[in-house]
């Protein structure tokens, strides 16, 4: 999926060519119901558009009803003892509507909601009046209570300052339920986000992005080009899915001593295109998805879902291969074979390999492997010990998958406590410490016939 800031930066220069692009890119799928102005897919007529079934397509007549492949599939009889089987059960379900599997993002949602008339947005300021005194009072008191480390004396000066302009969510016509406190610098062309919240009764419905794209839609009319805040460690996650990044491309001479900064906050920059319209974000990146979906069901059929078997409910062995599906997803008994270890899963045994090594590591008597031994300052230690090994070494074995079971990597680590009891005495705190690590690896890792050949 292209992100949002990339393709507007690969437009910037052709102005408008980034909505008609996201026209353009299914109205060969979709059509708007001219009633609600709804999205759907269009339905196919294989009758008059049989170009538009593939190879790998699947009749449907209506919901409910059976389906079943074109004629280069044919079902594998099922050996194990049936003397017929039912092909339907064999056929794959396909989506009637793959929009359905997509959820409606929040901030669609939150769209139809301001269409309805639930939410509507505005920009206010302190200009006196007794109604914006009252919503800026309401405002702050959101702020006060989202953001309880910001002293509340500085959250009064700054929205209540003249410079200083805010952007509402109203609910149910007046009552304020969030915004964004900001301050514009016009003659710099970015603007300073001071506060974002929303109450917390009304959050993860949409609210939040939806607010920020009014916001970014309202400053593109006061020649705003990008937007500068300090975010805490709370506040990035939704700063970056609204397109904010660490990275501050302008000059710092555009910003510096302008904006206010902050202890502990992370500075985030967000541009802004002027030939991007946020407000149709959602509707823009869904038919960018379902567009890379029906792209994705020529070349695919991960979209199919078969029903589930019947024949294991007699506990009767079936071959893998009969089974539908399996076949067309690549799988082969070559695969198998070509596998000499069997169909083992390596990485479950990497995993248990290095929760193994990392318990090891920390034991109390394991200080002196963690390193090799340095050999200009123990000059003989190689005449005495051919195959060194130390825990950083077997760690990187595991790394690279070398070892095929838990009884190699065991061998290793017994071959690591040997080295040392060879050549230190007993009476040195390395023989020690190797006979202390050596039981503990004893009783930690447990060798059964099975584990000779682990992967």
């Amino acid at each position: 999926m292209v992100e949002l800031n990339e393709v507007a930066k690969n437009s910037a220069s052709e102005p408008q060519a980034i909505e008609r692009q996201w026209e353009e890119l299914s109205t060969d799928v979709f059509e708007t119901n001219p009633e609600n102005n709804i999205i759907t897919p269009k339905t196919v007529n294989a009758a008059t558009n049989p170009e538009a079934l593939t190879e790998a397509s699947i009749t449907t007549e209506s919901v409910g009803s059976k389906r079943k492949l074109n004629d280069e599939f044919v079902p594998t009889q099922i050996d194990c003892g049936a003397t017929e089987i039912n092909t339907d059960l064999a056929a794959p379900v396909v989506m009637k509507d793959i929009s359905s599997s997509i959820s409606a993002s929040r901030e669609e949602l939150a769209r139809k909601e301001e269409e309805n008339g639930l939410i509507k947005f505005e920009v206010i300021k302190n200009d006196g009046e007794a109604e914006h005194m009252i919503q800026l009072t309401t405002l702050k008191n959101i702020f006060a209570r989202q953001l309880p480390k910001m002293p509340r004396e500085y959250i009064v000066r700054l929205v209540f300052d003249r410079n200083h302009r805010s952007l509402l969510l109203l609910k149910d016509g007046t009552r304020v339920i969030g915004g964004i406190s900001y301050r514009p610098f016009v003659e710099q062309h970015f603007a300073e986000i001071a506060f974002c919240a929303i109450n917390a009764a009304d959050q993860v419905r949409g609210y939040g992005t939806r607010l920020m794209n009014h916001l970014k839609e309202h400053v593109k009319t006061i020649g705003i080009n990008y937007f500068l805040t300090y975010a805490d460690n709370y506040a990035i996650g939704y700063f970056k899915k609204q397109g904010f990044s660490k990275i501050v491309s302008q000059p710092k001479s555009k910003w510096f001593g302008y904006i206010k900064d902050y202890d502990g906050g992370t500075l985030m920059e967000c541009l802004i295109y002027p030939n991007f319209n946020y407000l149709r974000t959602a509707s823009l990146v869904h038919k960018q998805r379902m567009k890379i979906y029906q792209k994705l069901q020529k070349r695919s059929r991960a979209h199919l879902v078969y029903p589930g078997l019947t024949k294991f409910a007699e506990s009767r062995l079936i071959d893998i291969h009969t089974i539908p599906g399996i076949r067309e997803a690549g799988w082969s008994q070559a695969m198998v074979r070509n596998n000499k270890l069997g169909s083992r899963d390596h990485g479950s045994l990497k995993t248990r390999l290095t929760q193994l090594w990392k318990a090891i590591s920390s034991h109390r008597s394991a200080w002196p492997f963690h390193e090799p031994v340095d050999t200009k300052v123990v000059i003989d230690y190689l005449d005495h010990i051919k195959v060194p090994i130390d825990l950083s070494e077997i760690a990187k074995r595991i790394d690279r998958g070398a070892y095929l079971s838990k009884a190699a990597f065991k061998a290793d680590l017994e071959l690591m406590c040997k080295n040392c009891t060879t050549y230190n005495t007993p009476d040195t705190t390395y023989y020690k410490a190797a006979v202390d690590l050596q039981e503990f690896i004893d009783r930690r890792i447990q060798i059964r016939g099975s584990d000779v050949q682990e992967a």
